[in-house]
Order: C-alpha cells, then sequence, then structure tokens
C-alpha cells in the first residue's frame, strides 16, 4: 500500500514521531563550549583565546561527519555570575541541517560568566537520550561552581554509559591543566592541550579520527576491591579540594598555601582544584588574589587532611573591592581596551576593559586608550568593600578609506593620505587598510614626490564607514631603452625626479604609468651603461614617450 506524505506526516505527529526519529538515530558529536570571562585571556602567540577558539571550532564543525549528528551546548555566554548559565545552542542535527545555525551563534560568541562544567555535563547526557556518542569539552579554565566534574566522569564509565568524554585545553597553567587532566583520566581518553590555533585544530581533528574509527569503549570491569591497608605511621596521598565563598555565598576563586601542623614547607593550594597532599593535620591560610598580585586578608584556619578520599573545605574568604571599566558610544574603534592602573607615576595594574577585576585598597590613575582620538584617564579612590564601574563615553569615530584614480584609468595609486587641520597632521590613512578618525573637516594631502595631490576642505561625516574617492589628471608616459646602436634593450628600471624636486621614484621601462602635467627628468640605470638624462614635459590627457640610448 502506498501512503502520501500528508499522511506519513499526520502519522509522526501524532505517534509522537518524526521522520527523522523513526529512523535509527545515528551516534552524535557534542561539544561542550567554554564562553566563561576567562576566555578574554591570551594564548602565548597573543591571540585572544575566545576569538581562536570559535574560529577553529566554527571551521571543525562544519566538516565532514559522515556518520554523526552534532549538537552544541554553551556555558558561560549570557550571565555574568551564574552558575546555572549553560544551554543547548543546537540540538542534535545532521551535519547539513544545523551547519548553518552552528556557524552564525560560535561567531557571535563574547566571554561574559562562570564556569558550570559539571552542570553542563549533566545537561548534556539528558540531551543525548538513548543516543551514543562523544562529548567534546573545550575549556581554558577549572569548573568554578562548587561542584566535581572528575566524580561525575568516574560515575559515568562506572554505570557504563556510552558517551565518551574528550578534554581539550586551552592556554592552561598547570593547575587547570591538572583540573582538565582529572576529567580525562576519569574519562579514559587523552587529554589535549592547546596553545594555539593549529594545535587546537588539530587536537579537534584527532578526536574526530577517534570518533569515527570506534564506538565509544565500554565502562572498564570493576576490580576486586581490596582492603584498607594497615595503619601505619608513614602518611600517604590523600587529596584536598577547597571550594571558597564570599561574605555572601558566592563563589570565589582563592589562593593560599597549606603547612603542616608540625613544621615544614609550605605547599601551594587553590580553590576548585585537587591538591594530592599527605594526610594530617595542616594550619591553611588563603585569600582571594588581587591584581596587584597581593594575597587580599588571608584568613587561616586548621584543617584535616584524610588518609583514604578526598577532603572537602568550604571557606569564607574576604571580598576585595573591585573595578570594572565599560566603553560606550557609537564608534568604529575596538570595544576593549587595554586598562591600566598607576600610583605615584608607576604601573601597578594591567587588565582589559569589561573584565571586573579585584583590586587593592588606594587612589589609581586609570588609563584606557582606544585609538589616538579616545584616550582616556580618570583617578579615582578605592575603598573597602566597594566595587566601582568607570564607564568611558567615548567620542564616535568612522572608518575612512581614500581611492585616488588616475584619470582614464582604474588603477589606483596606493599612496598613504594625510589629513590635515590648523596646519597640523591629524592622522595618516593607510591605502589600503583605511583608518578610525573623527568626523570633521580636514585638507587631504598625498604626498609623493611625483604626483603630490592635495584637497583644501573635505568633510567627513558621521555614516560609520566611508569611502572617498578622488580622480587625478594626469598625462601618460612611457620611457624606453635603447642601445648605441638604436636596438631595442631589455626592460629595467628607471628613476624619474619632477623638474626642481630633490627626491626622485624608480619607474619601469616599457611599462606606462601617470605623471601630473609639470617637467621630469629621467635618468637611465647605470648598470645597464651611460645615458644622458633626458627632460621631458608631460601635459594632462596626452601620451609621452621617452627614449633613454645608452653611449657607445
Amino acid at each position: 500500500m502506498k501512503f502520501s506524505p500528508i499522511f506519513l506526516a499526520v502519522f509522526f505527529i501524532l505517534a509522537g514521531l518524526t521522520p527523522s526519529s523513526a529512523q535509527q538515530t545515528r551516534p552524535g558529536i557534542y561539544v561542550i563550549y567554554d564562553v566563561s570571562n576567562s576566555m578574554w585571556g591570551e594564548l602565548p602567540d597573543r591571540s585572544r583565546k575566545y576569538e581562536v577558539a570559535r574560529e577553529v571550532l566554527g571551521n571543525f564543525m562544519s566538516g565532514d561527519f559522515p556518520n554523526h549528528d552534532l549538537a552544541l551546548r554553551l556555558y558561560g555566554h549570557r550571565s555574568r555570575n551564574s552558575c546555572t548559565d549553560t544551554e543547548l545552542s543546537v540540538p542534535f542535527g545532521s551535519p547539513a541541517s544545523v551547519a548553518e545555525s552552528l556557524t552564525e551563534i560560535v561567531s557571535d560568541l563574547v566571554p561574559r560568566g562562570k564556569t558550570p562544567i559539571t552542570l553542563s555535563l549533566t545537561e548534556a547526557l539528558k540531551d543525548f537520550g538513548e543516543r551514543s556518542g562523544e562529548i567534546i569539552l573545550i575549556s581554558d579554565g577549572i569548573e568554578t561552581c562548587s561542584a566535581d566534574p572528575c566524580a561525575l566522569v568516574r560515575e559515568w564509565r562506572r554505570r557504563d554509559i556510552s558517551i565518551r568524554v574528550h578534554v581539550v585545553g586551552l592556554g592552561l597553567e598547570d593547575e587547570a591543566r591538572a583540573a582538565m587532566q582529572c576529567i580525562a583520566d576519569a574519562a579514559g581518553t587523552e587529554y589535549y592541550d592547546a596553545n594555539s590555533a593549529n594545535e587546537l585544530g588539530k587536537s579537534l581533528s584527532e578526536i574526530r579520527q577517534t570518533a569515527e574509527a570506534a564506538p565509544p569503549p565500554p565502562a572498564p570491569e570493576a576490580s576486586t576491591p581490596t582492603p584498607d591497608p594497615e595503619p601505619n605511621n608513614n602518611p600517604i596521598p590523600g587529596a584536598l579540594r577547597i571550594t571558597a565563598i564570599d561574605e555572601n555565598g558566592e563563589s570565589m576563586r582563592a589562593e593560599g598555601t597549606i603547612v603542616p601542623e608540625g613544621g615544614g614547607d609550605p605547599i601551594p593550594v587553590s580553590s576548585n582544584g585537587r591538591f594530592p597532599v599527605p594526610s594530617g593535620p595542616y594550619i591553611m591560610q588563603i585569600g582571594v588574589k588581587t591584581e596587584n598580585g597581593n594575597t587580599y586578608r588571608p584568613v587561616s584556619l586548621d584543617i584535616e587532611v584524610a588518609r583514604t578520599s578526598d577532603t572537602k573545605v568550604e571557606v569564607t574568604v574576604v571580598r576585595p573591592p573591585s573595578v570594572m571599566v565599560r566603553v560606550l558610544g557609537e564608534f568604529a574603534g575596538p570595544r576593549t581596551g587595554h586598562v591600566r592602573g598607576f600610583q605615584n607615576g608607576q604601573q601597578v595594574l594591567g587588565f582589559r576593559s569589561r573584565d571586573l577585576v579585584f583590586i587593592d585598597e588606594g587612589t589609581y590613575d586609570f588609563e584606557i586608550q582606544l585609538g589616538r582620538e579616545n584616550d582616556l584617564t580618570e583617578t579615582l579612590e578605592i575603598k573597602t568593600g566597594q566595587h566601582h564601574e568607570l564607564v568611558y563615553n567615548v567620542q564616535k569615530t568612522v572608518k575612512v578609506y581614500f581611492r585616488i584614480f588616475p584619470e582614464g584609468s582604474d588603477e589606483r595609486i596606493r599612496r598613504h593620505t594625510e589629513l590635515w587641520q590648523d596646519n597640523e597632521r591629524i592622522y595618516v590613512v593607510h591605502a589600503n587598510n583605511g583608518r578610525e578618525i573623527l568626523p570633521g573637516i580636514y585638507s587631504v594631502r598625498v604626498p609623493d614626490a611625483l604626483n603630490p595631490f592635495a584637497v583644501a576642505e573635505v568633510t567627513i561625516t558621521n555614516e560609520p564607514e566611508q569611502i572617498i574617492e578622488y580622480t587625478m589628471p594626469v598625462g601618460w608616459v612611457t620611457v624606453r631603452y635603447q642601445n648605441p646602436d638604436g636596438s631595442a634593450m631589455d626592460d629595467a628600471r628607471v628613476n624619474i625626479a619632477a623638474a626642481g624636486g630633490r627626491r626622485s621614484r624608480q619607474r619601469t621601462s616599457g611599462t606606462r604609468f601617470p605623471l601630473i602635467a609639470g617637467k621630469y627628468t629621467a635618468n637611465g640605470w647605470s648598470q645597464l651603461g651611460e645615458f644622458d638624462p633626458i627632460e621631458f614635459q608631460v601635459t594632462n590627457g596626452m601620451e609621452t614617450e621617452v627614449t633613454l640610448r645608452a653611449k657607445p
């Protein structure tokens, strides 16, 4: 019996199915992508982590996945301080059906919030349903929401969940790398360290090859439990995990040390990490690290690290004063800039605008530069318990390009353009890249040795992007070389100087080039022979040919 498409559609709807779900579900490749605030950081090559990640991720997810469906989950992309900010941005679908959504979403991402890795993994498991496949976690930091992703993934393996978790750490320091390595170890997969766009792309490519080569492995067989060893006087490694909160219960990043109660060398520790240390009693000092490099009002407490399990300690730390710089206004320049803080003329702070940073009390001179026309400063006294938000309303700039063409040709004269006001050069506009400038009235100059060009008054309007074109009246010149007998020589360079000018420019013989009206001198290239200089006149709109004959 043959059914019509309409009948089949109604059947699937009534059955709670879609045609695709009625078919066998394909394995999934599910990316969890970190859009937390720390992704503003830089990689060793000075590129921004989030810019590198979104470009490489966009290329990766637009690649060839013949046997998998794709999905994308983001975290830290909507709220600055939320530990529930995780979202399934692109549900599972065939690569062809989700490609456009993936590309659009990834290209617009801007880092913002916290790092709820464990919650994102928990939600990912729900999204998989009965599907098998791979989770790729791309992150530049450790869990910041008082949870343990290692324990979660370890439990998945114990339950024989047919989903592999792959971890790619982006530009990590030792502590964060250890935390990400812990997740990979719990999953039984290889950990990938990426410090550049090339390394990130290579890591994702290797994970894709792994996914295509074999299904996720089953959980390892449970081993026969062994009894605890007999107590002895030699402490064995335990593990310390610290969670720090402020007076209001908000999660904080804290650093400090622990020292054995009986004395010994301090051991560096921090919140949201796992630190294997010998069991026993310790004295811990810990606090929030400020941008000044100091530990702010560290708290001290006695702790006891267990011998056979993780010891979890929650500590309340003092929240330092904080500052954030916001840039407002309509302008074509960068939306973020580097903020510097000075005390007594010495720089003591450095951070990017839009980052919330903790600092010590004191009086600071803050500077932020967003191009020549927006060099902004402010003096501020920072007191205990305060949060300051510095808002800069910058002057509006526009992007301007200048294009100058010789009359009768579409070949541009590629020279930088100068903008002047009151006999002062204000801007140099790049011949190809243009420049952001303030709207206004300028005189335009192209100080070329052969083809100088000037316009007395040019108005730059408030349009966000402007291309200003001029046509320059010129004549056309061709220089030819000849041997002493009058036969043609190979083309070579020629020095052309304007009459009375101190500078010359090289041109190529046999090539037609423009010159403004006036008198010029052509000088032959000495390596071809000896030539007498030739003076010639150029008239706008006319063709001129100059012959340089070598002396016998």
